[in-house]
């Protein structure tokens, strides 16, 4: 089989009906230049025949990778961006299609990045069932910039579509310390590297869909939001980071850090020296409402469940070429 120019990521649990929605806007594509990798997350429905019964009828290859229980997003995410091999990686939850020209907009994109070596890939816009996303860029923005000057800079706060380099999302996996670790984590390490925007709306997007693991109300997946604020912050620049919240970030990280089980020492470790002064400030504040929490049983230890899964899990991969 000839490498394919892009290969399409959907993880997906338990969410065999919203797969056909993803795999008819693939069938759609003007551009037929990729493959779809689906990290299927322990699913204990009909995935399975539901992929197979694309796998027959397919016009583009597809990838099945299934983990024999639930390891999670990042973990998913990350054995199926280990097995792409595209040049480039488009991810694609399982509640979000693409609009018929997605991939064709992406690509032609990227034909004004020169030869930019911290060039990282395109950056394309979405709409949603909420009215959530804008669906544009602001006005100012250049059409190359760094993917931290979009966010912090220019303070973009939408969804978007990632077009990005295969290599380097290989190079830099999400971390695997709980069901989910938000991909900001991710995001603003990679993110001094240049991307290309993509003026076009490429992805549509299902927010409160079934098995979501937003808009939750209890807490959970603590130790990975933790995680993730502290890595926005070792990344960022001061003068980046001085667009956030620091004193609601870091109660929030403090409060999401008890609940994780992280020691004490481990959540100074994590953030940069100069926050800690404030964080000692901050932390009597977080142990109170940590505290409320619980005894209002609204925290959900997802950290400990993770930790079984992923010493006893075993992956499975199903290829099938059409």
């Amino acid at each position: 089989m000839t490498k394919p120019k892009v290969s399409v990521i959907t993880s997906s649990m338990n969410r065999s009906s919203y797969l056909p929605r993803v795999w008819r806007s693939l069938e759609d594509q003007t551009v037929k230049d990729f493959e779809w990798v689906i990290g299927n997350d322990g699913s204990t429905d009909n995935t399975l025949n539901v992929v197979e019964s694309f796998g027959e009828k397919s016009s583009f290859p597809i990838v099945l990778i299934s983990a024999s229980e639930r390891i999670g997003k990042s973990m998913i995410d990350n054995h199926a961006i280990k097995q792409a091999i595209g040049e480039y990686i488009l991810l694609c939850d399982s509640d979000d299609w693409l609009e018929p020209f997605a991939i064709e907009k992406m690509l032609r994109s990227l034909e004004n990045k020169g030869d930019d070596k911290s060039f990282l890939g395109s950056v394309g816009l979405c709409k949603d069932n909420l009215g959530t996303c804008k669906s544009e860029f602001p006005k100012q923005v250049k059409k190359n910039l760094k993917l931290n000057d979009l966010f912090y800079e220019h303070e973009f706060k939408e969804d978007c579509a990632v077009l990005f380099k295969t290599s380097i999302l290989q190079q830099h996996p999400f971390p695997e310390i709980d069901f989910y670790t938000p991909e900001a984590s991710v995001w603003t390490k990679i993110g001094k590297m240049h991307v290309q925007l993509c003026n076009h709306v490429v992805l549509n997007k299902e927010y409160k869909s079934n098995h979501a693991i937003s808009f939750s109300n209890s807490y959970t997946y603590s130790r990975g939001k933790a995680f993730s604020l502290s890595q926005i912050y070792t990344n960022l620049s001061s003068v980046e980071a001085n667009k956030l919240n620091t004193f609601l970030d870091l109660f929030t990280y403090l409060r999401f850090g008890l609940h994780g089980d992280i020691q004490l020492n481990e959540l100074f470790i994590w953030f940069p020296r100069r926050f800690w002064i404030l964080m000692s400030i901050i932390l009597p504040i977080s142990f109170i409402f940590s505290l409320k929490d619980k005894l209002r049983k609204k925290v959900n230890k997802t950290h400990k469940d993770f930790e079984i899964a992923s010493n006893r899990y075993t992956i499975k991969y199903t290829i099938f070429k059409n």
